[in-house]
């Protein structure tokens, strides 16, 4: 997987190594995109697989040993054409990539109503 950021998380990517010549993700040029799995405005975190917790994109380093877990967005981010033009694959550069959205959002169940004494 390969996971292009600015201050953010942009997108990631699945790539078959079997196609790739030298078997290394550092020779795919910034053109090749993959197989998008997700991408802005979607909320894409990468944690480290021992702790579980966020680690921010000034914290990458090769060696780690990570997951990768996505989030739909709010609607405010995709309801309207306005916000994709701010927060959408475009906003990044990322011109020929249509977004197609990771899940729907649901707003979370309170604690406090879920497990309320009835």
């Amino acid at each position: 997987m390969k996971i292009p950021f600015k201050n953010e998380n942009i997108l990631a990517s699945v790539y078959d190594l079997n196609k790739i010549k030298d078997k290394e993700l550092s020779n795919i040029s910034d053109d090749d995109l993959g197989e998008v799995v997700c991408s802005v405005p979607d909320l894409i975190t990468v944690n480290d697989a021992d702790t579980g917790e966020a680690i921010g994109t000034p914290e990458y380093r090769y060696g780690l040993i990570v997951f990768v877990l996505a989030l739909s967005p709010d609607k405010k981010w995709i309801a309207s054409e306005k916000a994709m033009k701010i927060g959408g694959p475009k906003a990044f550069g990322l011109d020929n990539l249509e977004y197609k959205p990771i899940g729907v959002h649901k707003k979370p169940i309170s604690v406090i109503e879920e497990y309320a004494m009835k």
